[in-house]
């Protein structure tokens, strides 16, 4: 089926929406608080300005670099009340959310976060303590992805609002939901993922979920940019705790390839400095996110007596057996047979339907309706099963995912990856791995040979460069034994680059052991 103008009636928020992203503070993410001026124009948080180069007469703007003296700091009382009547305004509207979005991708083609939303979104004092839930939805575009989002939306909101769980809870229609949008035509929105920015709050037994419903635009757009691709892939199911795979009529290769981005991200361990209380560490000390449920929900499916979540599975059944004749497929008939993979088929929602387009689920056929309808209440009924964890199975809080986002951001964006393949994406997952594996020994390293904490120090500087090099020697044998690549020139690049790294450690390490030694 078609992508149609959304059935959840529009709302005039966008002026607010731009008002309260204008009065971001660009320091802290936050809005912005007690705002204050540099000479340069350029306003900020009085405390954010007040922290940094606190022990100087003149500080950097962190807009446009220019250096400003500390004294010529302007105080800006009418943007003060502004900010404080937007966000009155805010809070009396009641507005249940609306879409933005929260990865983009820039000029060069790398993926960036949106410090802004992801401060909306997660950072709430509110909900930071809350479990969530990611539902977030790709597939290709122009078939149905905004239709169903939208009443998952409805459902939710009739959920968070105390609503039974049956046909009522996906018919009946707010007038406050704008949801994601909807169009006919060969245009879609910006690439990127896209979030409701509003949580719906759901509470069971004194205990409280934070629920969000994400949708990935550009995922499949792998003929024309493959890496951006699978990199915005492999962060929508990094973010995801129950992924919905939209399928039009039948798996596609380009559709298989993302399957296997989905086993690698679960097998490749994110790297943290920072980690979360709720995180569990790997082998070689790295948190490891787990991707809770994947749904492959197949669309205008050509036999109408056979649909639901029963067919779904004899479908399962029947792509796996395919699959298991394609050598190079392996590892998706291994994601495909696990526990947390279901299916479920949707009839063509009919002619009628898409002539009107105008996304009412009510012009849709009756067969469409009641299937339709199932799956969104058997969502519902199921969505507590679904919180973020972490492969211990420790519940990740909403106030714990910012940092783990950022640093997996992070790791798609190393300049050196170049990658075609969802294979070659895990190879670089994998070396990118190993590398921060192989810092963290050294600096466990230099830990135990800390001058500053042994009182006799048994080695000469000269002597303890021998045996950091010694170390680096065998590390980067270590490093090169792991490496995954067929390039030669690849593996010599990567070896290069981390002993470069090591050999800055060591130096800064040297240089203390001397001053130590000479006092």
């Amino acid at each position: 089926m078609r992508d149609s103008p959304a059935m959840l009636p529009q709302r005039r928020a966008a002026p607010l929406q731009r008002l309260e992203e204008d009065l971001m503070c660009s320091v802290c993410c936050g809005q912005i608080t007690d705002p204050t001026s540099l000479i340069c124009g350029h306003t900020f948080c009085n405390n954010c300005l007040r922290l940094i180069g606190e022990n100087s007469a003149q500080l950097q703007c962190p807009e446009c670099r220019r250096r400003c003296p500390r004294d010529q700091l302007i105080p800006v009382y009418r943007l003060r009340s502004l900010a404080s009547d937007v966000q009155e305004l805010s809070f009396a509207q009641e507005v249940p959310g609306s879409p933005r979005q929260l990865v983009y991708q820039d000029r060069d083609g790398e993926l960036q976060l949106n410090p802004a939303v992801v401060q909306r979104c997660f950072m709430d004092k509110q909900i930071e303590d809350y479990s969530l839930c990611l539902l977030s939805v790709i597939g290709e575009k122009r078939c149905g992805k905004s239709f169903l989002m939208n009443y998952i939306l409805r459902a939710l909101y009739n959920l968070e609002n105390g609503a039974a769980i049956g046909p009522a809870i996906v018919e009946e229609e707010h007038t406050l939901l704008m949801g994601f949008q909807c169009e006919n035509g060969a245009d879609t929105v910006t690439k990127g993922i896209w979030i409701w920015d509003r949580p719906f709050i759901l509470e069971r037994d004194a205990e409280r979920m934070a629920v969000f419903v994400l949708d990935t635009e550009g995922s499949l757009d792998t003929e024309r940019d493959p890496e951006a691709s699978y990199k915005l892939s492999a962060l929508s199911m990094f973010l995801s705790s129950y992924l919905i795979f939209n399928v039009n009529k039948t798996l596609k290769m380009t559709e298989v390839d993302l399957l296997e981005v989905y086993l690698f991200i679960q097998e490749c361990p994110t790297e943290s400095s920072d980690l979360a209380e709720s995180s569990t560490e790997g082998s070689d000390g790295s948190p490891t996110i787990q991707l809770k449920n994947l749904d492959l929900l197949v669309r205008d499916w050509n036999d109408p007596e056979n649909c639901g979540r029963e067919a779904g599975q004899r479908y399962l059944d029947h792509e796996i057996q395919k699959l298991e004749n394609s050598r190079h497929c392996n590892s998706v008939v291994q994601i495909l047979n696990g526990q947390s993979v279901s299916a479920f088929l949707l009839p063509h929602p009919g002619n009628e339907f898409l002539r009107l387009a105008e996304g009412d689920l009510t012009a849709a056929d009756t067969c469409f309706r009641r299937h339709f309808t199932t799956y969104i209440c058997d969502l519902m009924n199921t969505i507590w099963n679904y919180p973020k964890i972490d492969s211990g199975g420790n519940i990740i809080k909403c106030g714990n995912l910012r940092q783990q986002l950022e640093t997996f951001v992070e790791f798609l964006q190393m300049r050196h990856f170049k990658f075609s393949s969802p294979t070659q994406m895990y190879y670089s997952m994998e070396n990118f791995r190993n590398r921060n594996l192989i810092i963290r020994k050294l600096d466990k390293f230099f830990e135990k040979e800390d001058p500053s904490l042994c009182k006799n120090l048994k080695m000469t500087t000269s002597e303890m460069r021998s045996t950091a090099e010694a170390e680096i020697s065998s590390l980067l044998s270590e490093y090169g034994d792991n490496l995954l690549t067929d390039s030669e020139e690849e593996k010599t690049r990567l070896l290069e680059d981390l002993q470069t790294e090591l050999q800055k450690k060591t130096e800064r390490f040297l240089f203390r052991y001397s001053i130590v030694q000479k006092t």
